[in-house]
């Protein structure tokens, strides 16, 4: 037992000299990441307490106030500028549309006006003087319209009407307001006040699709007639085009199929008088194509049997 017990001391005297430098090297290693870590945390700890005091000074000496009161300053006169301009904006548009109601009033009171002259001067003979009065209230008429429209919509611009059909949509293109512009603004008119909504297509003959407000069982719609046949030589009844039916005309219109520049012209259905062309239908051609193919009756006035109804009818405008 003696001789195995010296054995197991000369063995851990020979282990301990052949590791004791290592061990030695371990301790220092552990000793020093030790000391490290203390002094950061020393020096983390004394960083946190400066800054405390730095803040705490900085509040009780109101060393922040100034720059909070200078951004709060910037932000109230920024609300305070984009406040002015919205409200200079705001005015600017009641002023607009107080000039708008103002010119519509004029016009209508003007349109009222120049009828009851007309009316006056169907009455008056002779023929030429007859002529010459009603030639000055028509030019009168397109005068005041033309302006209306341009307040109305603009100048340099293309007013386009889209109907929403029971089939699907069209858009008709209005003629230019220096060609047409009374019965342009009659037309746009009855458009802003859904006049023409519920209305419906309700003939399919060969030459035309005819459109008016027979549909509307519900009510009584008015029948607003135009006040003279305006026409222009530039702007005939050529294939897709729409025109005033009636003389006089309205409210019916319609569209129409086939050249109809002879037939709807001065002296095709009237002596003298021509239907009014007033627009141009610019999409929706496969629309009219199913309005024509429509069930209808196979001779004389062809109404259609079951009405394309115009669902809604807006307007909106492209630069010219």
């Amino acid at each position: 037992k003696s001789e195995s017990g010296m054995e197991t001391a000369k063995a851990l005297d020979r282990w301990w000299k052949s590791n004791a430098s290592r061990l030695k090297w371990f301790l220092s290693v552990f000793l020093l990441i030790g000391f490290a870590l203390a002094c950061y945390a020393g020096v983390v700890q004394m960083r946190n307490a400066t800054q405390k005091q730095e803040i705490q000074d900085a509040m009780q000496g109101g060393g922040w106030a100034p720059n909070i009161e200078a951004e709060l300053g910037e932000c109230k006169s920024e609300v305070d500028g984009l406040n002015e301009r919205l409200q200079t904006q705001t005015n600017i548009h009641q002023e607009s549309i107080g000039q708008i109601k103002s010119l519509q009033q004029a016009v209508d009171r003007t349109e009222h006006e120049c009828q009851q002259k007309l009316e006056k001067v169907q009455k008056s003979p002779p023929k030429n003087k007859m002529e010459q009065k009603l030639s000055r209230v028509t030019e009168e008429l397109k005068k005041q319209s033309r302006e209306a429209l341009a307040t109305l919509y603009g100048e340099n611009t293309k007013i386009i009407v889209d109907m929403q059909l029971s089939l699907g949509k069209i858009s008709i293109q209005m003629a230019p307001s220096s060609l047409m512009p009374y019965t342009t603004k009659w037309f746009t008119d009855l458009v802003r006040r859904g006049y023409w909504d519920g209305c419906g297509f309700i003939r399919a003959a060969g030459h035309v699709l005819q459109a008016n407000c027979n549909p509307k069982k519900s009510e009584k719609p008015e029948y607003p007639s135009i006040a003279f046949q305006e026409y222009s030589e530039r702007y005939t009844h050529k294939i897709h085009t729409v025109g005033i039916a009636g003389f006089p005309g309205g409210p019916d219109w319609y569209i129409n199929i086939v050249d109809n520049v002879r037939n709807h012209g001065p002296g095709g259905q009237d002596p003298v008088e021509a239907n009014p062309c007033f627009g141009e239908v610019i999409s929706g051609f496969d629309v009219v194509d199913l309005i024509k193919k429509q069930p209808h009756e196979p001779s004389g006035f062809n109404g259609i049997y079951s009405p394309v109804i115009i669902q809604k009818a807006t307007i909106r405008t492209v630069p010219a």
